[in-house]
């Protein structure tokens, strides 16, 4: 419950069933492991930065990135790096925590469209 409601602009108008369903899937001990496994595996993507940097730098991709400016585990830093690899790349910030599409769903979906939307 912690990451969903840390950050958020109106921690007490977002839907519990999101964390409920999180805690009912740890609860079970393959959602567990799976959970556990991931945690564990996370340090490892670390080591593929300077791949993943590469590609956007040399790519360009067309790069949307939506993130909670008050996400209290990864910084806006990260945001910003993304946005200073891509050239033309779009960095949106909302006022909200981790889980930025459980409180902005409305305005980051018609972000996504503006973005990538058929022209």
């Amino acid at each position: 419950m912690y990451l969903y409601r840390a950050g958020a602009k109106n921690p007490d108008g977002l839907n519990p069933d999101a964390w409920t369903n999180d805690a009912a899937a740890i609860a079970d001990p393959d959602g567990r492991r799976t959970m556990i496994d991931l945690t564990i595996d996370s340090r490892n993507n670390r080591s593929s930065y300077p791949a993943f940097q590469a590609y956007l730098v040399d790519e360009h991709p067309k790069t949307l990135v939506v993130w909670g400016k008050n996400d209290p585990i990864f910084g806006t830093a990260a945001a910003d790096k993304i946005g200073s690899l891509v050239p033309g790349a779009k960095v949106v910030f909302y006022d909200t925590g981790h889980f930025a599409l459980e409180e902005q769903a409305q305005a980051i979906s018609q972000e996504i469209v503006r973005t990538f939307g058929a022209r």
